[in-house]
């Protein structure tokens, strides 16, 4: 074997180790970027709570609209326990049978029929 020879099946050999390298980096480039975001969101499901869901301690609630709090407004019996509430605007439901629930104390939920906002003077 001469030495262009050896010198090519060398080149050649080192080019395709490359590309391997390159190849497997990319992939795994590519899976941790996929399994930090899964493993993020998962994460921030299980910590934090959405509006009207139960709180406190560690469950804190999700929107900077909200607070934990106890519910003590009349006609709001059946909301027990500490519950993630709405703040000045909002987002609510403003059904009969909500009795502005949905809103802390203090608040009342405004606007159409099935959907409103959480203001502090009722309408």
């Amino acid at each position: 074997m001469d030495g262009n020879r050896f010198d090519r099946i060398t080149k050649t050999l080192i080019r395709r180790e490359a590309v391997r390298a390159l190849a497997a980096s990319g992939l795994a480039a590519i899976a941790a970027r996929i399994g930090f975001a899964e493993t993020g969101a998962k994460k921030k499901e299980k910590r934090c709570r959405r509006q009207g869901q139960t709180c406190g301690g560690r469950k804190k609630c999700c929107s900077n609209k909200t607070k934990c709090q106890d519910i003590t407004k009349p006609g709001c019996a059946q909301v027990v326990g500490k519950r993630c509430c709405g703040l000045e605007g909002a987002v609510c439901s403003n059904d009969d049978g909500n009795m502005h629930c949905d809103c802390c104390d203090g608040f009342f939920c405004t606007g159409s029929a099935g959907l409103g906002q959480c203001t502090s003077t009722p309408t």
